[in-house]
């Protein structure tokens, strides 16, 4: 049986979370990863606050399975990637089309799921 778009945007939570726990709380160490230096910026931090904040939300609408705002999430998602890939287009650094291209996977693994429900 084919997974529920709801648990696709259950999973999706757990990556959110990943990321605003690592942007939160070890911010150089996740930076240093991606090769990118954003050390001591106080607005990394409030970005992972965000997400976490965030993760619960999709956590929320994954484990109810609120079909509308499951369709949200696949609105919502590619227009994040859409912004940044813009910000990597005016000199953002290239990383950013990296998290582009996890949203458009995320999206995309949820609406097919959508189509077969």
């Amino acid at each position: 049986m084919a997974m529920s778009s709801g648990t696709t945007v259950h999973y999706w939570s757990y990556y959110v979370a990943a990321v605003g726990l690592s942007l939160s709380v070890v911010p150089g160490f996740t930076f240093d990863i991606l090769g990118v230096d954003l050390e001591g910026e106080v607005w990394v931090r409030v970005l992972g606050i965000v997400l976490l904040l965030l993760a619960t939300y999709y956590y929320a609408i994954g484990t109810s399975d609120a079909r509308i705002a499951v369709v949200a999430t696949v609105i919502g998602r590619p227009f994040a990637a859409a912004a940044l890939t813009l910000l990597w287009l005016t000199g953002g650094p290239w990383q950013l089309v990296l998290f582009a291209v996890v949203d458009l996977a995320g999206a995309a693994w949820t609406w097919r799921a959508l189509q077969s429900e």
